[in-house]
């Protein structure tokens, strides 16, 4: 068993992974589209900077940094919107930072800007 398999077996969450992929067009032309590149892949999520102070009248702004742990072949760009089911069912959606890879795992620091 690898480390990449141990860790593996701690992702409790999955996360669906939407972002910009290259097609060629029926002419032969190369553009770029937004597309799922990824469905229900098994990921982990810690929160590490809580920002949830931004509250006024009108609104509240829910906008905290998190880091998502996945196995390291997982393709995540910097820019993907991450969908991530926690195991208790809660839906959380987040931009991708730049990935940085291990040979055991993939760590993704991750936004979450919304509004309550």
């Amino acid at each position: 068993m690898t480390p990449a398999d141990i860790l593996a077996t701690r992702y409790t969450h999955r996360m669906d992974i939407r972002g910009w992929v290259e097609y060629e067009k029926p002419n032969g032309a190369t553009d770029r589209r937004e597309e799922d590149k990824a469905v229900a892949v098994p990921c982990r999520m810690s929160v590490s900077v809580s920002r949830n102070a931004n509250q006024t009248d009108s609104t509240n702004d829910i906008v905290y940094d998190s880091l998502i742990l996945c196995r390291p072949e997982v393709d995540v760009q910097a820019g993907d919107m991450l969908t991530v089911t926690l195991e208790n069912g809660w839906i959380r959606e987040f931009t991708a930072g730049e990935p940085f890879p291990y040979s055991s795992h993939l760590e993704i620091p991750v936004t979450r800007k919304e509004k309550a």
